[in-house]
């Protein structure tokens, strides 16, 4: 379903969009592939950039640092805290532990890395080995990842390859998205620390002028 609005139609009724993307998130979607050249647009142009963030020195730090930081939740106060985040989300609110990881220091880096990227970049964040988010440019839809796709790349199998799902609306981000998630690598023991995931908006990723 495709639906245009023009700009006087909007102007005239100016919570329609907002309204509407409101609800988007509880309709049925289904991904939208990335046609061949657009994943080969992403592996040559955005993929080395992100490969190179995920091994820089900085974030090397942060994410050492937060880890030492970070307690390893039981599965069943992981599935607590995955809930009562999605729950406050979903309402726009970040629950407490949302808001204690929103401002630490690999979270506030995060954010600097998209904001030096631009409009491209919709959101980027760092989970561990056991799924759980530790740093984020922005509050995400849920805490627990180690049920999504993209906890495969902590696997050391996956220490060379990289996660580039097909397109799909996000209603926090109220963008379509395609994930680059990266494993980050301990340099010294080889070891995977962590995994990076940035959120790309193909609609200004992929526009020819980019």
């Amino acid at each position: 379903l495709v639906v245009y609005f023009s700009k006087h139609y909007v102007a005239t009724f100016p919570r329609l969009l907002d309204d509407l993307n409101a609800v988007l998130e509880f309709c049925e979607t289904r991904p939208m592939h990335l046609e061949a050249w657009e994943r080969e647009a992403i592996q040559n142009v955005q993929l080395p950039g992100i490969r190179q963030f995920a091994s820089s020195p900085e974030l090397l730090g942060y994410v050492f640092n937060q880890l030492d930081e970070t307690e390893i939740q039981s599965a069943d106060q992981k599935l607590l805290t995955d809930q009562e985040w999605i729950t406050l989300a979903r309402e726009g609110a970040a629950s407490a532990i949302a808001t204690e990881i929103l401002g630490n220091d690999l979270s506030k880096y995060l954010r600097t890395f998209q904001a030096s990227i631009g409009e491209q970049v919709a959101e980027a964040f760092v989970f561990d080995t056991h799924g759980q988010i530790i740093g984020m440019s922005r509050l995400t839809s849920d805490f627990d990842q180690s049920d999504e796709a993209q906890f495969q790349m902590i696997d050391s199998l996956n220490r060379e390859k990289a996660l580039i799902t097909d397109i799909w609306y996000d209603a926090s981000t109220r963008a379509f998205l395609s994930q680059i998630t990266v494993p980050i690598i301990d340099p010294d023991s080889g070891q995977t620390l962590a995994a990076l995931t940035v959120g790309l908006n193909v609609s200004a990723a992929l526009r020819p002028e980019s």
